[in-house]
């Protein structure tokens, strides 16, 4: 079910000029907490970090990253997780400093994504195993072997507690992997071939990379529409990132080292910018969030946090809507920066608010 209204409205292609340059460029993702983009550079095994402004920048050597070409990559509380051939490397965003060193035994580790649970999932493309790292005890473990196709690009689905993938190969399948027992099954089968990356906006809508075609498409959040193709002329375009505050889809095009940027169009108000909670006042567990429109009351509110994960939804029995404001209970969420997608308003789509404790 889609309550977004968006358009597509630029398409930005990276420029060479920059003393830094994209080289195979195969994954991307966005650093909220430093306000850029992070990008691997397969071909010369570096990591790249591109700011507000367009200028690209070396962030993690060659020399860093080993022998191996770095392919997936996901930041997980300030640590960036590269998949480099059969390890998964870490490192940390402030210091630069590598913090972790994982060999799973795999031969080609490639999509990446982490759980709420502090486990990394990795796909190893080659050997067609699906692997789970625990970030504090460093260890690793298969979940998911002998798979029929090559798996690529995975995402995590915290609502039904499972990983969402795409697979390599013609009329690809799009399949998930239930984290309670493992269990593998076929979500839908796309007549596509070789699809790459994965991403998720704000309303569950999923965005899938094709080699075939060289474009990116969209499937609605419970794979029960017929897909549409959001993106066009790409090249080789491999593993994807949603930046949901900001609605900007970042693809890579590993065949003509450049990188698109998407920009979705909200339309979107003035609103209010941020409320503070005051703890441990039993009070401060009701947040109230004034709105400068009339509008009707939405009938969901996802939660997400500064790195655009999904924390929690709010059905209407949830929260309290009475002339223009909304009244909900944040005894769940930690202190923090958080950005509310109000399903079903007209005019407004996101707002950030703080919670202080």
């Amino acid at each position: 079910m889609k309550h977004f209204t968006f358009s597509l409205l630029v398409l930005l292609i990276s420029f060479s000029t920059f003393a830094q340059n994209y080289s195979g460029p195969e994954s991307v993702e966005y650093d909220f907490a430093n306000n850029r983009w992070l990008i691997a550079n397969k071909t010369n095994r570096q990591i790249l970090a591109r700011d507000s402004d367009g200028n690209l920048s070396l962030l993690i050597p060659a020399d860093s990253i080993g022998s191996a070409n770095p392919h997936g990559i996901e930041i997980v509380n300030n640590v960036l997780y590269v998949c480099c051939g059969s390890r998964v490397k870490g490192f940390d965003l402030t210091t630069l400093e590598e913090v972790f060193n994982v060999n799973t035994g795999g031969t080609f580790l490639n999509g990446i994504t982490h759980d709420n649970a502090g486990n990394l999932i990795v796909t190893d493309f080659t050997a067609k195993v699906i692997y789970k790292l625990n970030i504090a005890a460093e260890t690793s473990s298969s979940i998911a072997s002998n798979l029929v196709q090559s798996p690529n690009g995975i995402i995590f689905d915290e609502a039904n507690n499972r990983c969402v993938f795409v697979n390599w190969g013609n009329n690809a399948p799009i399949k998930a992997i239930n984290l309670a027992d493992n269990t593998v099954s076929t979500i839908i089968t796309t007549s596509y071939s070789n699809c790459d990356g994965i991403a998720v906006d704000g309303d569950g809508n999923y965005y899938i990379s094709v080699w075939g075609g060289n474009q990116c498409v969209k499937y609605n959040n419970d794979f029960s529409s017929s897909p549409v193709q959001v993106v066009s002329g790409l090249n080789k375009p491999a593993d994807m990132f949603f930046n949901i505050p900001d609605m900007v889809l970042g693809i890579p095009n590993n065949g003509n080292n450049t990188v698109t940027f998407v920009q979705f169009a909200l339309n979107v108000p003035e609103i209010l910018n941020s409320t503070a909670l005051v703890y441990p006042n039993p009070a401060s567990t009701q947040l109230t969030v004034e709105l400068n429109v009339n509008s009707a009351a939405p009938h969901l509110i996802s939660v997400y946090d500064m790195s655009g994960k999904w924390v929690q939804s709010l059905g209407s029995e949830a929260f309290v809507f009475d002339h223009g404001k909304i009244t909900m209970n944040c005894e769940s969420l930690q202190s923090g920066t958080y950005f509310l997608h109000l399903h079903g308003v007209d005019n407004m789509e996101m707002i950030r608010v703080v919670v202080e404790k």
